[in-house]
């Protein structure tokens, strides 16, 4: 029951969490005086539990063909060196289509017009720009942002339709949604792997788009009329 912009605050949060390293969410949590379980040994590396592992499986039958320690441990870094393998393949592959996104973008940025609106509102700093091929209004880039619009979009929408639009993609910029999209981007070239990063990119998407849809409202825009222009 939270308004949209929470609800993409609390996304934006769990996508960024997994470049916090999880030793420091526990310290953060035993500074505000979280109990840790003593069944959590946090004084430990990995590999020594991983060890531990292997001695207990030992002492209680688990395997009775069990391989030597020198032979797991080739076995754990022939493992590994796979699973470095496929994670750079992954990250590789998300990367460039990141990249091919971009060039897209640009190439339909370098290929519009510049749109002048004296009767329309939208922030300083802002480029109105139309492009042939675009099916929809968007904000490139955080930075210098600009606002492109579909080629005839002037001529189909009335002006107080037009003008809902734009509130929109203001928001857009307000918000700075490109900035935290590239970020999330970031999360899903590293974590590729991981489901929860795109679920986190699922919501974030849907979340960012209503948050927008509440702004307009809230300015005072017409919902019969906001609808009909989108």
């Amino acid at each position: 029951r939270s308004s949209a912009r929470i609800r993409y605050g609390l996304w934006l949060s769990a996508s960024l969490k997994f470049f916090v390293p999880f030793s420091a969410l526990v310290g953060v949590g035993a500074a505000i005086g979280v109990v840790v379980p003593r069944s959590v040994d946090l004084g430990r590396p990995f590999a020594s539990s991983a060890f531990d592992s292997l001695w207990m499986s030992s002492h209680v039958g688990v395997s009775a063909a069990r391989p030597s320690l020198a032979t797991a441990t080739h076995l754990a870094i022939g493992l590994g060196a796979l699973a470095a393998a496929v994670w750079i393949i992954g990250s590789m592959t998300m990367a460039v289509m990141r990249y091919r996104l971009w060039r897209r973008v640009q190439a339909a940025v370098k290929a519009s017009t510049p749109l002048t609106l004296t009767s329309l509102e939208f922030p300083p700093g802002v480029e109105l720009r139309s492009a042939p091929g675009v099916l929809e209004p968007g904000v490139i880039g955080w930075r210098r942002p600009v606002l492109l619009l579909p080629d005839g979009i002037v001529d189909r929408l009335k002006p107080e339709e037009l003008q809902a639009v734009l509130a929109h993609e203001c928001c857009h910029v307000r918000r700075r949604d490109n900035l935290t999209a590239a970020l999330h981007m970031l999360t899903e070239v590293v974590f590729w792997f991981h489901p929860a990063v795109w679920l986190s990119g699922t919501r974030l998407l849907a979340e960012r788009e209503r948050a927008c849809d509440e702004s307009v409202l809230a300015e005072g825009y017409a919902p019969t009329t906001y609808a009909r222009a989108i």
